[in-house]
């Protein structure tokens, strides 16, 4: 996939993460954290922040240095300049001291948080590793954990960065070898190389709104921006891929701590039936992505058509006996 996007949302899980059990399975959900942590890949601006092969360091250090123009990188750029002393300040603290979270910092404003309110430590911490000064070394809790960047890569002082002609070219090979069947005018959206498209999150397969309705005559958002009251499907909608079609979506819900998978509500496309087979495929996908979330207990709501909420409760009870099903 060349990148994996990194989003906060976790009503089912945390998109990297779900990304992964999409392709992989039922995964150790650690191995991901264990992979950054060991430097086999690493945090940077991409189409979004997103974690990518260690390999392709140079790469994107010199794209985000001389091309990229990303609001995150734009914003540290600001900072960079009317901050340079606090952040000198706080490069020479981590230097001292060793790496740094976010919550290592009292607030001292009397604000609360959420997604922008960033205390200021926070702001000048991704400032600094907008502009490449800081790595991510690792995550504990999601939370970033901030080190020298030399210090997360010591390859990174010998490192020799490429120029903007080779950058544009392997992103453009790389962008190919992940979307494997592509328009020539989808290319450039992969790695924000401009003209670019608007776009989604989650999966590389339908992030780029015009493929997936190309391909799959699928027209897909999530809609978790999206004033409820003009929500179509949900909150988080989920894409069901079957048979190299994408047949459907679920709006679902992950409560860990009752272990219930909630199913709020599952539509088929227009003009798809499902035979007994594929109906059991679907129940099978909703139960392993239940218990890959230690939420075994599965709650399905609503169906479009209505009928398929039965068929489905069946094949779920019929064929899963270490699943349990609340309507």
């Amino acid at each position: 996939m060349q990148l994996l996007q990194i989003d906060t949302i976790h009503v089912v899980a945390r998109s990297p993460y779900l990304v992964l059990f999409s392709r992989l399975g039922d995964y150790p959900v650690q191995r991901l954290d264990q992979a950054l942590a060991k430097g086999h890949l690493f945090e940077s601006w991409a189409h979004e922040t997103c974690l990518a092969p260690m390999a392709d360091l140079a790469l994107h250090r010199s794209y985000n240095l001389h091309a990229r123009r990303h609001w995150g990188i734009a914003r540290g750029e600001e900072d960079h300049a009317r901050q340079r002393v606090k952040l000198d300040a706080l490069l020479a603290r981590i230097e001292a001291n060793g790496a740094v979270k976010s919550s290592d910092f009292e607030r001292s404003d009397g604000e609360s948080g959420g997604w922008w309110g960033w205390k200021d430590e926070k702001r000048w911490l991704e400032a600094l590793f907008a502009k490449g000064e800081l790595m991510v070394a690792r995550r504990e809790n999601f939370q970033r954990v901030y080190d020298l960047a030399h210090r997360v890569c010591p390859a990174l002082t010998a490192l020799a960065l490429p120029t903007a002609a080779e950058v544009h070219q392997r992103f453009i090979e790389k962008s190919i070898l992940a979307l494997g069947i592509t328009q020539a005018r989808w290319v450039h959206d992969y790695f924000r190389i401009k003209p670019r498209l608007k776009d989604t999150d989650l999966d590389p397969l339908v992030w780029d709104r015009e493929r997936a309705l190309a391909m799959f005559d699928f027209a897909y958002r999530i809609e978790c921006y999206t004033p409820q009251a003009k929500r179509t499907y949900g909150y988080f909608v989920l894409p069901i891929l079957h048979r190299a079609q994408l047949i459907g979506r679920l709006d679902a819900k992950a409560h860990r701590t009752q272990g219930v998978f909630e199913v709020k509500a599952l539509f088929l496309e227009s003009g798809i039936q499902l035979d007994s087979e594929s109906v059991y495929q679907v129940a099978r996908a909703i139960h392993r992505c239940a218990a890959w979330h230690a939420t075994p207990k599965v709650e399905l709501a609503r169906t479009s058509p209505v009928g398929l909420r039965a068929r489905l409760r069946k094949a779920l009870q019929s064929a899963l006996s270490d699943i349990s099903i609340e309507v």
